[in-house]
């Protein structure tokens, strides 16, 4: 999970787009638990990932006080527990249908020479 992905799913016109705010502070907290699990604990990376994950805390308390918890400890992050909540957020959810979403590949253009030498 990253930032990027994240972007992507805040977009309604995604199929997987965030139904609920649930599930956005599901996929950040695994984005920052990931963080603190896969990078040295005295990284620019992990200390960068600690300051946006107290900044954010802070903003959801004003936003969702519900939704806020305390910063996850770099020991415990293992994306397992974010598993049940995301099953039951696909759960909820209605699946696209396959072929709403695929498009045609384009045919491709060929100059009239191409078919002589090709038949």
């Amino acid at each position: 999970m990253d930032l990027s992905v994240i972007r992507t799913k805040l977009n309604k016109r995604n199929p997987l787009h965030y139904y609920t705010p649930e599930e956005f502070v599901a996929d950040v907290s695994l984005m920052f638990r990931n963080c603190a699990k896969f990078n040295y604990p005295d990284s620019e990376v992990a200390q960068a990932g600690s300051s946006l994950e107290t900044f954010f805390q802070s903003k959801l308390r004003e936003v969702f006080p519900s939704l806020a918890s305390p910063p996850t400890p770099a020991g415990d992050s293992d994306s397992e527990d974010c598993d049940a909540l995301r099953r039951e957020g696909v759960a909820s959810r209605p699946w696209p249908n396959s072929k709403e979403h695929r498009y045609r590949k384009r045919k491709r253009r060929r100059s009239v020479t191409w078919r002589r030498h090709h038949f």
